[in-house]
């Protein structure tokens, strides 16, 4: 009797054990299981988050249409989550703005006044979970799980291959914001091939712009007339095939601030036709000012695909050291220049975006100048090469 009982104690201890073991199992087999669908989801909207930020802060150009620009750029990232099954509602994401990355305070929509200093934004994508096998052990039944990434826009003073074109504009000030050019102005990228060596020059033969500013000693103006006769706005190369491919494709050397440019002899006129080519690229060829271009968007998004909007060197038009380097006549890819040197040399101050206002520069002769307007500062990469703050050339990157 005594044995049978002891056995019965003993079965009775396996079984409860055994539940305990296999509950404990299928405890952990859940946390394994749900823990694990927890870190997929939030890798999946950290991807989404940080490709959100970034793409939001190209947009940003200091305007309210930058601000309407960055959120559709934002929430039109591919958002697929949970295995890539869902997609993210409209409440689960954020899209904010401030001045810096840190210490700032955020806003859902800034205030147009404190539009032009937004260089940052910050996404965050929030989602409810639902778990499957932890609730067996845990009465909770969802998880929160957040993803957070920010992306501003960060001083840069170097421009990689392939994103100025073989122009350089004269500063009217080189010490002043914007160098001196006024926003919706526009100004030679290249001058006329005679503009007349003193005086108003004739009706047809400047830009606007530097008309604007006059032809007294300081001006745009002045400045070309005081240079070698024939240089006349191109640098880096004498072949007007390299400049041609240059206009098409951009500068194939980074470029630095306070490096040396060559500038290029004659007036190359046969370059109409590239300069042509590169205003019918893009998908808007008819706005005539940069705001009209900025103005013309369907769902939030700009028509123009950007290759309008170009980015150049400025020049201060005072003549530089030699830009010859080692065995190379051109300084290609020396430090101490870019381009020929038998004509004159000037030191790159920053750089700047300008729009491809002319539609038609192919129509232009000797006798008149490429002229462009005067956006602002550049920002590597971005669609709209314009942005907030003061910087003359901006990176974006991931900042948190």
């Amino acid at each position: 009797m005594h044995r049978l009982l002891m056995k019965k104690r003993k079965k009775g201890f396996v079984m409860i054990a055994a539940a305990f073991a296999v509950t404990s199992l299928a405890g952990i087999t859940g946390l394994a299981v749900d823990l694990g669908r927890v870190y997929i989801v939030k890798n999946e909207l950290q991807t989404y988050s940080d490709a959100a930020a970034l793409a939001a802060a190209l947009e940003l150009n200091g305007k309210d249409t930058g601000i309407a620009a960055a959120q559709t750029a934002a929430r039109e990232m591919p958002d697929q989550w949970n295995f890539s099954s869902q997609s993210l509602t409209s409440d689960q994401v954020t899209v904010e703005f401030a001045s810096a990355p840190t210490g700032a305070t955020w806003y859902a929509t800034p205030a147009s006044g404190d539009v032009a200093s937004m260089t940052n934004v910050r996404v965050t994508a929030s989602v409810q979970m639902k778990l499957y096998l932890i609730p067996a052990v845990k009465a909770d039944s969802y998880s929160n799980v957040r993803a957070r990434s920010t992306a501003g826009k960060v001083t840069a003073t170097e421009i990689g291959a392939g994103n100025v074109l073989p122009f350089s504009p004269i500063a009217p000030n080189a010490a002043a914001a914007d160098f001196g050019f006024a926003k919706g102005g526009s100004y030679a990228l290249r001058w006329a091939s005679n503009f007349g060596d003193s005086g108003a020059p004739a009706s047809g033969s400047v830009c606007s712009g530097d008309r604007a500013l006059g032809w007294d000693t300081g001006s745009t103006i002045a400045a070309a007339r005081a240079g070698a006769s024939s240089t006349r706005g191109y640098w880096g190369s004498e072949s007007s095939n390299d400049i041609d491919e240059w206009i098409t494709h951009g500068y194939d050397h980074p470029l630095t601030i306070g490096c040396i440019i060559g500038m290029a002899d004659g007036i190359k006129n046969g370059r109409k036709e590239t300069m042509e080519d590169r205003v019918t690229s893009d998908t808007d060829t008819t706005s005539a000012t940069f705001a009209t271009y900025e103005a013309n968007r369907a769902n939030g998004s700009r028509r123009g695909n950007g290759r309008r909007v170009i980015a150049v060197p400025i020049n201060n038009g005072t003549v530089a050291a030699s830009a010859t380097s080692g065995s190379d006549p051109n300084g290609n890819g020396h430090t101490s220049g870019h381009g020929p040197n038998s004509l004159e040399s000037r030191t790159v101050i920053g750089f700047a975006a300008f729009f491809m206002s002319d539609t038609s520069y192919d129509d232009t002769v000797g006798n008149e100048p490429f002229c462009a307007e005067y956006v602002g500062s550049y920002t590597v990469g971005a669609n709209a090469h314009s942005g907030g703050g003061t910087d003359t050339i901006t990176k974006v990157r991931l900042v948190r």
